[in-house]
Parts: structure tokens; sequence; C-alpha cells
């Protein structure tokens, strides 16, 4: 997103956004979920580890990185953004307060999901990071946004569950040209009609 900040806290599972538990005007929200592996060869396992980043608007609507939004601003200047790890099992969760709005966007909270794959064989490691947010489904306009990003909040928690490509794809080796043909013969002459 636009207003990404990279190097936001981590906390621990189930920590707050940076400011959040003081703001109390806006209704609590927990969002968890699990990170999944989407590779193929590891599809569905847990990606024990993978970084969870979150930020979203204040309850006025504006972000932290704007010169005029001092219901964000907090000493350590990450006013609702923060970070967690996934534990084992691939689960994480982050506690909040429900965004505001902010023209022309739905209510909307910005994650960025990353895990650092293993070296395959004579490679380095690779990050595969997945930016995406979360829309509240009791916000009208969210009707506007692809369902799988739309979530409900039942009893204060939303559940938002992904899947990383957590290693790159086996290199795909250069197509093998065509194997090469004979030179066709000429074509032959047409039978001669017989004499008359």
């Amino acid at each position: 997103g636009p207003y990404y900040t990279p190097g936001a806290p981590v906390g621990e599972a189930g920590s707050w956004l940076d400011g959040a538990r003081s703001a109390v005007t806006a209704e609590e929200l927990v969002v968890r979920g699990t990170v999944r592996s989407a590779h193929s060869a590891t599809c569905g396992e847990p990606l024990g580890g993978a970084l969870v980043e979150a930020w979203h608007a204040s309850p006025s609507g504006c972000y932290s990185i704007w010169e005029e939004c001092p219901d964000a601003a907090t000493p350590s200047g990450w006013g609702f953004r923060g970070a967690t790890r996934a534990d084992a099992d691939g689960r994480w969760e982050l506690r909040t307060r429900v965004p505001g709005k902010y023209f022309p966007r739905p209510v909307h909270v910005h994650f960025k999901f990353t895990a650092y794959a293993e070296a395959d064989a004579g490679s380095e490691g690779v990050e595969r990071p997945l930016v995406t947010q979360l829309y509240l489904a009791r916000d009208p306009d969210s009707v506007r946004v692809h369902p799988a990003l739309v979530h409900a909040v039942a009893g204060g928690v939303a559940v938002f569950d992904v899947a990383l490509a957590d290693r790159a794809p086996p290199a795909s080796p250069p197509p093998s040209p065509p194997p090469s043909l004979p030179p066709s013969p000429p074509p032959s002459p047409p039978p001669s009609s017989p004499p008359s």
C-alpha cells in the first residue's frame, strides 16, 4: 500500500498495533489467521515464523504518516502500525481498533505477509511477500471489493487466512528447438498421360 513504512515494531501474538489500545473511541478489532504455503510441493503446510505486518487509518480516517493526523500521533511515531510473527503452526493474531473511513475507500486494514524460503541447493533463500488488504463486511462500500478480501467481524474478531508462494517455482529449462527434419525431396512430376 502507498502508506506502508518498513520497520514497524514486532510484538508477540495478540499484541496491539501502536497507539490502538488508547484509541478507546473506536471498537476493538482482533484479526487472526494462518499463513500457509501455496507452493505445489508444500501446499497447505504452515509457514511458521512468517512476518505479519499491519497498518491502517486512525479512527478519524487518517494515517500516521500524514502531517495532520492527531489521533494517530504516538510517541514512537508508529500509530496504528505493528507486526508479529506466525507461530510454528502458521497462526498469528494482532489487536487494533476498527479503522476510520477515508474517501473513497471502504474500511480496511493493510497487511504484508512475508515468508523467508529456505535455500534450495545452490541458491540463496528468497522472501516471498504478499501485500493485501482486509475489508470489513459491515461497510456497505465493501461490495466494490473482491469478495475474497471482505471478511465478517464476529464478536470483534475477523479471520484472515493467507497462502504464500514460499519458494520460487523451479526454473524451467529453455524450450528445446524443434528437431531438424531432413530436407523434403523435390515434388515428383505428375504422372504422364498415356498417348492417345
